[in-house]
């Protein structure tokens, strides 16, 4: 018997590997299921024999994309286009992904690509119009959008890139009428009406932003992205109140974590603590929202003088995930509040060697060092401001930082924009009238 079994064995040890085309049959059928995490390792299987396998890139980059593990995916959409250089939709999609990581040349460069296979493709004509608005060719971007309106004059979205063009190009009348026209040309387009909302929005307008908000929930009451605008609309416009109902549509449209915390937070920030508590509890039983919720509760604790069981909570999270920033960063934070510098500034700095680019994380560096290493302070916050241009209470402490070292003219700069951003902050004016003194 055992010549037959041996066969076998060595058999089974020679079976071939799967080649590329069944790995990628394999991983198609699990992406038409939505088990992406079981498609991506298929398509990693189906490049590690072929790495010149362009569709089966494309198709991870998408199910990276879904997974919302956006740098790997971006890095996939960009090698797939540069495989599938005949394909006008994959130039398309690695444009888009450049533009949105502010790569503008090469976006420009991908839909022209585009271009030459499609010459009338409306996405690629918007994608060359964005590219080059971004290069700060704003004429040039114009004509490339009317270009787009031209080639389909009911799009909704090339009427509303043009309204914001010409808002950025000081045009607002004419922005206005391009936002109106994008609703004429698509009255149930949710975009066209949460576009016209948004210029209305941005230019203070607010009784004329409230009205195509609410249209675009009457067309798709279900809509996420116009109930997270509305509630967005109504904290930011001072009519917090109002805020609760569409946080809550959001909470039980998505069930997702991070929902059903922003309306914990807003029960929180409402002084309703006990409806927020009840929030973080049920989250902080789930695998995904126990760090979140359990930092929230910790933080919920520490402003109560339960100092213990702040840290403890903290310390609970750190144990499971050592390398948690937004942990870190709170647990310096109570460090900072207990005297503690020491503590606290290495708390922060390994925050900040897993996250470098964490905005808060950047702003208490600059607290924490402002004492003994002022230009390092310095530093810190200039990072905020140019990862956040609005972050306001950076510009702030730029202003006073840059005053107290006698750099009148930096102070200046830095406290015109703080007070702008923060409107009338009692602060910000008394900082900007101490640099304009200066």
């Amino acid at each position: 018997m055992w010549i037959p079994v041996a066969c076998l064995l060595a058999a089974v040890g020679c079976a071939p590997e799967a080649t590329p085309a069944e790995s990628l049959a394999r991983a198609d059928q699990y992406f038409e299921q939505e088990q992406y995490p079981e498609a991506i390792v298929e398509y990693r299987r189906a490049i590690s024999i072929d790495p010149l396998l362009g569709e089966a890139r494309y198709k991870l980059a998408q199910a990276y994309e879904l997974t919302r593990d956006l740098t790997r995916a971006y890095s996939e959409y960009i090698r797939a286009a540069d495989l599938l250089s005949t394909r006008a939709d994959v130039q398309i999609k690695a444009g888009q992904v450049l533009l949105g990581t502010g790569q503008y040349e090469d976006a420009r460069t991908r839909a022209q690509s585009a271009l030459a296979l499609e010459p009338n493709n409306v996405d690629a004509q918007i994608l060359r119009g964005n590219a080059t608005a971004g290069l700060k060719q704003l004429d040039r971007a114009i004509e490339d959008i009317e270009a787009a309106i031209e080639m389909a004059p009911d799009s909704d979205r090339a009427y509303g890139q043009l309204g914001i063009m010409k808002l950025a190009s000081g045009r607002a009348q004419e922005a206005e009428e391009a936002f109106l026209t994008a609703i004429e040309v698509q009255p149930d387009s949710i975009e066209a009406h949460l576009s016209l909302a948004g210029f209305y929005w941005a230019l203070g307008r607010f009784a004329d932003a409230e009205p195509p908000l609410q249209e675009a929930l009457r067309i798709d009451p279900d809509n996420i992205r116009a109930q997270r605008t509305l509630a967005t609309f109504y904290r930011s416009s001072g009519r917090s109140v109002e805020a609760e109902a569409p946080l809550k549509a959001v909470a039980e449209l998505t069930g997702d974590v991070q929902s059903r915390l922003a309306l914990a937070d807003y029960y929180v920030e409402q002084g309703r603590p006990n409806e927020g508590l009840a929030v973080y509890r049920e989250v902080s039983g789930e695998d995904e929202g126990y760090a979140p919720a359990t930092l929230r509760l910790a933080r919920l604790d520490y402003a109560q003088n339960r100092t213990e069981d702040g840290h403890r909570q903290v310390d609970e999270v750190l144990e499971q995930d050592p390398s948690n920033a937004e942990a870190l960063i709170l647990k310096a934070r109570m460090f900072l509040a207990e005297g503690e510098n020491t503590e606290a500034l290495s708390r922060v700095r390994a925050a900040l060697d897993q996250e470098p680019n964490n905005l808060a994380g950047l702003f208490l560096l600059g607290n924490l060092l402002e004492q003994d290493d002022v230009d390092a302070a310095i530093a810190a916050y200039t990072q905020v401001v140019q990862l956040n241009p609005s972050a306001s209470g950076a510009h702030l402490r730029l202003a006073q930082l840059n005053l107290a070292s006698g750099a009148q003219a930096s102070a200046l700069d830095y406290a015109e924009q703080a007070s702008r951003i923060s409107g009338n902050n009692p602060l910000a004016q008394r900082t900007l009238a101490r640099a304009l003194a200066a």
